[in-house]
């Protein structure tokens, strides 16, 4: 397997399998190749397991990706194209009935990263919610009541990458702690996301 090392300014090591060939490593600076690749190593079990998963959502996902209608036939005016996990997508006009079945795919693969994601997030920064939900949203890209801790995320986070997704998911779990965005939320977000600011920058070239 391919291991890909990504190096900033964090005090653990963090590893995570990108597909069934290659996986990617996030370490301090300091940190030497040789301790990284005995992190690895030390980790042989876990990424087996983890390229299974993989390989169970990649054939998932090709068995959606062949379900779909086809695209061009339903490609109506004031579409807007779009990709999922790089499978080509439209997201159509509203009053077009086929529209649907591009939502309910959209909001399966969302659900199936974010249950993914999600568990792993918070086991990293120890922040947890009570739950959470997708919703077809126009202003944000998620929300979390602070009352009980229940976070909603945007349906368009589908056409997101990961990184951006784990954006969203650090920032509505940070607001478990704190309500607001003020100088304790931001400190928050970095001690557990330190690129936050150009990730969120990324996130909003494409508004919700």
């Amino acid at each position: 397997m391919k291991v890909i090392i990504t190096r900033k300014k964090i005090k653990n090591m963090y590893l995570r399998v990108r597909s069934v060939d290659t996986v990617e490593v996030t370490a301090p600076y300091r940190m030497s190749e040789k301790r990284i690749m005995e992190f690895v190593e030390s980790k042989r079990a876990w990424i087996a397991r983890a390229v299974e998963r993989e390989a169970a959502k990649e054939k998932t996902r090709e068995s959606a990706k062949n379900a779909l209608p086809d695209l061009d036939s339903i490609n109506g005016s004031g579409s807007t194209a779009t990709s999922i996990n790089g499978i080509p997508l439209y997201l159509i006009n509203p009053d077009n009935p086929d529209n649907a079945k591009l939502k309910e795919f959209c909001r399966r693969d969302l659900k199936a990263r974010i249950s993914e994601r999600l568990p792993e997030i918070e086991k990293r920064t120890g922040l947890k919610c009570s739950g959470w939900a997708v919703r077809d949203m126009t202003s944000r890209w998620g929300s979390c009541n602070t009352r009980t801790n229940h976070l909603n995320f945007n349906l368009r986070l589908c056409a997101k990458s990961d990184e951006e997704l784990d954006y969203v998911i650090v920032h509505e779990l940070c607001h478990t702690k704190v309500a607001n965005h003020g100088p304790k939320f931001k400190a928050l977000m970095d001690k557990h996301m330190p690129a936050w600011r150009s990730i969120r920058k990324k996130l909003n070239s494409g508004n919700a």
